[in-house]
């Protein structure tokens, strides 16, 4: 089971990383 939060929150944190990414890019 902490194995399985582990890898949701490295998911929801990789998701997070690329759309503040993608909002930089519209951004400018």
């Amino acid at each position: 089971m902490n194995r399985y939060l582990r890898n949701t929150l490295k998911v929801e944190k990789a998701l997070f990383l690329t759309v503040e990414e993608y909002e930089e890019k519209e951004l400018q």
